[in-house]
């Protein structure tokens, strides 16, 4: 699979994933068409090992992390348990993904051991413009939110 290609199933299986958890949806964009508004993100991270190792990304702005808690939820964002899930849902959505992706690309006999996500806060906009000017990273929008997503992967050999 060459690297457009395993761009466009991260992205596929991405819009997916959180269309049918958080009820929230993708489209692709342009890098240059991205304006983002915001100064704080979240970034959940994790990685796997087995038949090929590697990691996952999620970068989004603080401000999305209550809405899609509360569309996991199905609560109002104002629930007070928003504040409570919202780092577990985003951890969740990189999970799933994660998981998704790994059979999308490795096929469904693939074996692999998956670290806990975790979640760092309070990221600023250098940080969300480094990972944007990367490579391998991803960028699509969510119900008008920048999202980031950077899929590493080495095969075992």
């Amino acid at each position: 699979m060459d690297r457009k290609e395993l761009k466009n199933t991260i992205r596929d299986v991405f819009y997916d994933i959180i269309e049918k958890s958080a009820f929230m949806f993708g489209e692709e964009v342009e890098k240059d068409e991205v304006d983002v508004n915001y100064d704080k993100f979240v970034r959940a991270d994790m990685g796997f090992v087995g038949d090929a190792k590697g990691e996952i990304s999620i970068m989004v702005p603080e401000a999305m992390c209550p809405e899609i808690a509360a569309n996991f939820l199905g609560v109002d964002p104002e629930d007070e348990k928003v504040d409570e899930y919202s780092e577990d849902a985003l951890k969740e959505i990189l999970n799933v993904t994660c998981g998704h992706v790994l059979t999308a690309i490795k096929g469904e006999r693939a074996v692999f051991d998956l670290t806990v996500p975790n979640i760092k806060r309070g990221i600023k906009l250098k940080e969300w413009e480094k990972l944007f000017r990367s490579e391998d990273s991803i960028v699509c929008m969510v119900d008008d939110y920048p999202v980031l997503i950077k899929f590493s992967i080495k095969n075992e050999d």
